[in-house]
């Protein structure tokens, strides 16, 4: 194959990646940790890292992401241009790697490897995620790439970049070890061992240099425990049932790709057994070996979680196809267009075979509360939704703002005093809204009820402070000024809504009341619902009734 037709064949895949990947972007409904990720992006803006705050993941990944998320526009447009740039960063890199590959391996085997990738399931919805896997994983691909062209410093140093994206890139370390560590045990002479050694110093003068710097904001203590103490504390945390689950998922949507991938590991291994393999398939063997069993080990193997691996198959199968070119060339027309066939139907339609559902889903419920919920808090004003949905706004407590699985077992352990004062506490912020999902829905059920007798639902998941003022009471707090309209609880349509401040009010009425204590009059349960006129162009008629936030994250 020309480098003229390469090239053109080469664009080609990289923009059928980057088509799909920007309609997946604009379709598919967020992930909780993506909004997440967006707040710590947002967080480098606010204050200095490991000083002013403790960041989830080391930082590297949050610097690379936040010129797209400081570019003009709403919250939603800036969410969608770090994912598009995650999209065009990714793209690159894949014409990059497969430019490298193309120096060692067959074009036609970098090509057609290159197909099976950009048409993968899994990668394709996870690798323009608004999280750091992606970026960790390009470091990583790009340090296997750069080690068995024996450029071992520059490696090193990539290798330790991608821990510098997330302390995942800890397994690119590991595996890397193990490649050039076992090649030394076979070649047994200094070439391979000055490798091992430029390889780890780099890293660790990489790593070492994120330490020191940031150490000078902080304290060595206070950084090393977030960036490898905290983290390991939550690798180690064993969720029982994702593994069989969402590993089963990627590889019944992606049988060929999985299947070469243990082929050519066989086929690496059969080349070590027949003493034919030379330095960059023993380093293949162990590095793909390696980081394929540290994936399985993986406690938490979440569907993103497998874009960290799936580079690494991916130039295992180029090797793979460029170690049988001789084999194919050698079979008549007839066989190889059958197998040309089976190759296409099942290594890129049948994974392809997933766009309709990804595109039939939609993301317009969750730009539609984000948008209500950013229009309707002025200034100094509050929400609560467990997870980061306006990442440039802090939410009415931090004990509430992330209501992951671990927060709620341990809200779900408070004694009822705790859970009083906190009661307490939120009542006496400026808590105007809260956007329901199923976080909301499992907090414990005394703060649930006493936040649904202070919020009604608005428009869809949106509920807005509309506290019930009880038939027997004669006076009432607020905490939040402005405009109310009042509403007669079912069951009291006969009552009497009374006076407020000597007012007389009715029902469907509205009046302007301020924040503090109030006086009533009147025979039955009122609630009174803080009007916001300035929502009423926003609201979207298909959004109006409730439904789930996060539909189906993962298993759709």
């Amino acid at each position: 194959m020309t480098a003229g037709r390469f090239g053109l064949a080469l664009a080609g895949l990289c923009l059928l990646y980057a088509a799909i990947e920007t309609l997946y972007v604009l379709r598919l409904p967020l992930v909780m940790d993506e909004f997440q990720g967006a707040r710590a992006v947002h967080a480098l803006t606010e204050g200095m890292p490991y000083r002013d705050f403790t960041p989830y993941k080391t930082v590297l990944g949050y610097y690379l992401q936040l010129p797209a998320l400081g570019l003009p526009g709403s919250s939603w447009q800036k969410l969608m241009a770090v994912k598009l740039e995650m999209v065009v960063l990714n793209m690159l890199a894949l014409g990059a790697a497969s430019l490298l590959l193309a120096r060692r391996f067959d074009r036609r085997a970098v090509l057609a490897g290159l197909a099976l990738l950009v048409t993968m399931s899994t990668f394709l919805e996870r690798s323009p995620d608004l999280r750091v896997d992606m970026p960790t994983a390009i470091a990583g691909l790009f340090s296997l790439l750069l080690l068995i062209e024996r450029r071992h410093l520059a490696a090193g140093i990539v290798c330790g970049l991608s821990f510098l994206i997330s302390q995942k890139g800890a397994y690119y370390a590991i595996a890397g070890n193990v490649a050039l560590g076992g090649w030394l045990l076979v070649a047994r002479d200094r070439a391979a061992a000055r490798g091992l050694l430029a390889f780890n110093l780099a890293a660790a003068v990489t790593a070492a240099a994120y330490f020191g710097f940031w150490s000078l904001a902080a304290t060595p203590a206070r950084v090393f425990s977030s960036a490898v103490g905290d983290a390991g504390r939550i690798a180690v945390d064993f969720i029982e049932d994702i593994r069989l689950r969402y590993w089963g998922r990627t590889v019944r949507f992606n049988p060929l790709f999985y299947g070469l991938a243990l082929g050519a590991l066989w086929h690496l291994d059969r080349r070590r057994r027949d003493r034919a393999a030379g330095r960059v398939e023993w380093e293949l063997l162990l590095y793909g070996s390696s980081l394929s069993l540290l994936c399985v080990l993986h406690h938490q193997p979440w569907p993103y979680f497998f874009v960290l691996l799936i580079p690494t198959l991916w130039v295992l199968i180029v090797a793979l196809l460029d170690g049988r070119m001789a084999s194919w060339r050698a079979l008549d027309r007839r066989r190889r267009a059958w197998l040309a066939a089976g190759f296409v139907a099942l290594g890129i339609v049948y994974p392809l075979t997933r766009l309709p559902a990804n595109l039939g889903r939609d993301s317009g419920f969750q730009r539609q509360m984000i948008e209500l919920a950013e229009a309707a808090l002025a200034p100094g004003e509050t929400y609560l939704a467990g997870v980061d949905l306006l990442w440039h706004r802090r939410q009415v407590d931090d004990r509430l703002a992330w209501l992951d699985r671990l927060q709620l077992a341990r809200l779900g352990r408070m004694a009822p005093g705790e859970l009083a004062e906190l009661l307490r506490e939120l009542e006496a912020k400026p808590l105007k809204l809260i956007v329901d999902s199923y976080r909301i829905q499992q907090l414990p059920r005394p703060l649930r009820e006493a936040l649904g007798r202070r919020y009604a639902f608005y428009w869809g998941n949106l509920m807005l402070y509309s506290p019930i003022v009880e038939a027997e009471a004669d006076r009432f707090e607020l905490a939040i000024g402005g405009d109310y309209l009042v509403l007669v609880e079912q069951g009291a349509a006969n009552a009497d809504p009374g006076t407020i401040d000597g007012r007389p009010i009715a029902a469907g009425g509205t009046l302007r009341l301020a924040a503090g204590t109030h006086l009533r009059s009147g025979s039955g349960r009122i609630r009174l619902r803080l009007a916001a006129p300035e929502l009423d162009a926003l609201r979207d008629p298909r959004y109006r009734e409730r439904r789930p936030l996060f539909p189906d994250v993962y298993d759709y």
